[in-house]
């Protein structure tokens, strides 16, 4: 069942909303909603005149041939109407329900059952009746469905509209039939208490008007999105929980919070339980003091597989003229995700927010040949050093790295990391084994590069991991990076995740560059990670992992040109983390 809809395009650095308005369930809408008044008139099309509906009109537009009926059949009662449209080029059909007054800034709820034979849209007429100014908005679409399915839009009536049309159109195609449609101004009269930082962190209280849902949650997604949502008392040691399990995806479905005052240019630290086996990321919404809205993306974390809970920890810190702040926390994975004690607290300010300067670094993963044969010569050239997380069990042996050459490399200036011996899932091994395979990875190099060589930061193979396997990896290691796609500012600098972007087949020498740009200009961290340096990789990267001998000279001669500090991790968090304690 899709419960609510986001209208995102992410990057790693941001993302951007441009519509908001949520799809529910009826025994769903939302955690503090207690009552409802239907606006619509003849909702089950009971009513009629001349064999037609009463308050209802039919509508076409474009090039296409629609047909309307009145059937003798419905969801609920005797009757429903449908639409039906052939020959389509443009334009699109509909059945109208009367224009109903609204109350600018004001939150209502429409909702209808449809069977549908293609994909329905869902629009919204907007009319100021003192300067008669019409505007349309489009609100989201619907899946096809032989049997009844639910739709529900939640939105709020923009600055001066007073009369508002909500149409169930059909523009392609096929069939549309509507039932029981309902237009409901929701009030509100539960107030949700802080837990933690944050309205009902712990998920135990919950609203009359809603038993279903824990108060100040609920569902959110975007795109085209099968899933379904449960309130449960299975999160971790027995608390309450959110889970979502998601069967089909093209966008995005998950939680997000009711708006919470919060101050400007604050740092805050979000932290929650999770159980998963899809990823899953979170985002921040801020409303500052003008209307406008600000997104703050967070980092996303790898499946745990159901091995257990595993703590999601990151830091945001807020804009200027910040008013208010949400949370969404969600996956575009096909899979299923619990979360569980939800906190926000504030963190002591940096001052200054940002590093003294920018800098790179630039990482190899696997020990792929191609990194050594045709990657060093690259750094060399620029006058650059990289850090290259190396596989044990894999050097010496066809497509990898020799033994000399990690010796080499480490002469030369570059940080030799561990990446487990063998190219494990972490998440897939037991402790013991991980703790083996860490050990062995750790001698293999000691012997190549002599007992006293500080191996002190590690990657996880594949980017996979959990908050207990870090606290293993930690007791060897300084630092653990991730590929989550995010910068490390002074804010969110963590040796436990050091955020990075992983640099595909697919991604061209501008990207690089723009990312380069966008750390000197925010004075961040930047971590790229590379696999084969080759138009063929060796190995067993895959083509999707090989960047090409031309696109990275060209990506380190423009990060040359830049002037920025290049530097290895280790040599990054030497300098860095003393800035965080200012």
């Amino acid at each position: 069942m899709q419960l609510s809809r986001i209208l995102v395009f992410i990057t790693s650095l941001t993302v951007v909303i441009f519509f908001l308005f949520t799809l529910t369930s009826p025994a769903i809408l939302s955690a503090d909603a207690t009552t409802y008044t239907n606006l619509i008139s003849n909702p089950n099309f009971s009513n009629s005149t001349n064999n037609q509906p009463n308050d209802w009109t039919t509508n076409s537009w474009g090039s296409n041939t629609a047909s309307f009926s009145y059937l003798n059949s419905g969801y609920v009662g005797n009757h429903s109407v449908r639409v039906a449209v052939s020959n389509y080029i443009s334009g699109d059909a509909k059945w109208m329900p009367n224009a109903v007054n609204v109350t600018s800034g004001s939150t209502y709820v429409y909702s209808d059952w449809y069977q549908a034979s293609t994909i329905t849209n869902i629009w919204a007429q907007f009319q100021d009746t003192t300067t008669g100014l019409v505007t349309y908005q489009w609100l989201g679409n619907d899946n096809p469905s032989s049997s009844w399915a639910h739709s529900q839009i939640t939105v709020t009536i923009p600055s001066g509209v007073n009369e508002v049309s909500i149409f169930h159109v059909l523009n392609a195609n096929g069939q549309l039939t509507i039932d029981n449609v309902t237009y409901n101004a929701v009030t509100s009269s539960c107030s949700v208490n802080l837990v933690s930082g944050i309205d009902n962190g712990n998920l135990d209280q919950i609203c009359s008007g809603n038993p279903n849902l824990p108060a100040g949650w609920k569902p959110e997604t975007y795109g085209s999105v099968s899933a379904s949502y449960d309130y449960t008392n299975s999160g971790i040691n027995g608390s309450n929980a959110l889970a979502t399990s998601i069967t089909q995806n093209s966008g995005e479905a998950g939680w997000q919070t009711i708006n919470q005052s919060a101050r400007s240019n604050q740092r805050y630290q979000l932290q929650f339980w999770q159980n998963s086996t899809t990823y899953l990321y979170a985002y921040a919404k801020i409303t500052l003091t003008n209307g406008s809205a600000q997104y703050i993306s967070l980092m996303s974390v790898p499946a745990t597989l159901d091995t257990g809970w595993s703590k999601y920890t990151d830091n945001i810190l807020t804009p200027n003229n910040t008013q208010s702040i949400k949370f969404v926390i969600a996956s575009s994975g096909i899979g299923n995700f619990a979360i569980s004690n939800i906190s926000l607290t504030s963190l002591v300010n940096q001052n200054p927010s940002t590093f003294n300067s920018g800098i790179v670094s630039v990482t190899f993963d696997d020990g792929d040949g191609s990194s050594f044969t045709n990657g060093l010569p690259i750094l060399q050239s620029n006058g650059l050093h990289g850090t290259f997380y190396v596989n044990g069990s894999t050097l010496n042996t066809s497509g990898y790295m020799t033994y000399n050459d990690v010796k080499i490399l480490a002469n030369d200036g570059n940080e030799i990391g561990s990446h487990l011996y063998q190219h494990y899932n972490m998440v897939t091994i037991s402790q013991s084994q991980l703790i083996y395979e860490i050990n062995t990875n750790n001698s293999v190099l000691h012997n190549i590069l002599g007992a006293n060589y500080p191996l002190t930061d590690f990657a996880s193979p594949y980017g996979s991991y959990t908050s207990s396997i870090v606290n293993v990896l930690m007791q060897y290691y300084d630092s653990h990076r991730v590929t989550d796609g995010q910068f490390n500012t002074k804010n969110n600098l963590n040796v436990r995740q050091i955020h990075a972007i992983l640099i595909s087949a697919t991604t061209t020498p501008a990207q690089v560059d723009a990312l380069i740009n966008k750390t000197l200009t925010q004075n961040a961290w930047l971590v790229l990670v590379y696999h084969s340096i080759g138009s063929v990789p060796p190995g067993n990267d895959g083509a999707g992992y090989a960047t090409t001998p031309s696109n990275f000279s060209s990506e380190m001669s423009y990060l040359h040109s830049t002037h920025i500090q290049v530097l290895t991790v280790h040599k990054a968090l030497n300098l860095l983390l003393p800035q965080t304690q200012l």
